[in-house]
């Protein structure tokens, strides 16, 4: 008793384990110890973004897979390009990302990219639309190479260089248990739906139960405590609201009318 932990949980699926609660029903081995000096707010962060960003190009750099997604991809040694909105460029940065272009310039983004030492290899697009995996890919050089996207889009709808493949990431297998469709939430991917895990159904995708999936996160969480506190891998930006579980709504309101630069 006493030991501060922290954990992720797909909220709003089961019935025995909900979201935005005082309490939470979490299992033991997929929570982590949350290190002294690290405040309870800033823990919350590494939660799906932070497993979902253990895969360099990255579309989407400023959003909280993205910036995991850097400190990540510096800690391996890569070099590091991003796409996001210019106000983002310094946050970035102070993340680790070595190079910022701006998603607005499209192709001539893409193509300050491919000019940078050449081209990548490796990518992330945490946005995961045609046009923004396209932009992606344009900064991949022939040869072997990967781009992972938080998503699926059809293939057919994509310009792959020579030798690149597209790899499809899914938390939803994370937790080990069958995540059922829902008709009226899951409607917008399925006919998108290309993830190898998911079966199709009348109501829509169907992920089955994944013991390897629930054993890789189990042994990423282990990790995050020395992750803080050895390499410096850091949270995303928090703002506390006000009002407890009562300002949720409020909090909401503020994700649907703009883009905020923090979690809140």
């Amino acid at each position: 008793m006493g030991v501060r932990v922290a954990a992720a949980v797909h909220g709003s699926q089961f019935p025995d384990k909900g979201a935005s609660a005082k309490y939470a029903r979490v299992a033991s081995d997929l929570c982590w110890l949350v290190p002294d000096g690290v405040r309870a707010e800033d823990a919350a962060t590494f939660g799906v973004g932070f497993l979902t960003a253990a895969q360099f190009v990255v579309y989407g750099g400023s959003t909280s897979v993205g910036l995991f997604a850097i400190q990540i991809a510096k800690l391996l040694g890569f070099r590091v390009l991003t796409f996001c909105s210019p106000g983002s460029f310094d946050l970035v940065k102070h993340y680790g990302a070595d190079a910022a272009f701006d998603y607005h310039d499209g192709v001539s983004a893409a193509d300050q990219g491919l000019a940078l030492r050449g081209g990548v290899h490796h990518g992330l697009d945490c946005i995961a639309t045609t046009e923004t995996v396209n932009m992606s890919l344009r900064c991949f050089a022939s040869g072997p190479g990967q781009l992972n996207v938080l998503g699926q889009v059809s293939e057919g709808s994509v310009t792959l260089p020579a030798g690149v493949k597209i790899g499809f990431i899914t938390t939803k297998t994370l937790f080990g248990r069958v995540r059922r469709p829902k008709a009226e939430r899951d409607v917008h991917i399925r006919t998108l739906l290309t993830v190898s895990q998911a079966y199709k159904t009348s109501d829509g995708p169907l992920f089955p139960a994944s013991p390897q999936d629930r054993e890789f996160g189990v042994k990423i969480y282990s990790q995050i405590p020395e992750l803080i506190t050895r390499k410096g891998i850091k949270p995303n930006p928090v703002e506390v609201l006000e009002g407890g579980l009562a300002g949720i709504p409020a909090g909401w309101e503020r994700l649907r009318i703009r883009d905020e630069k923090q979690k809140l």
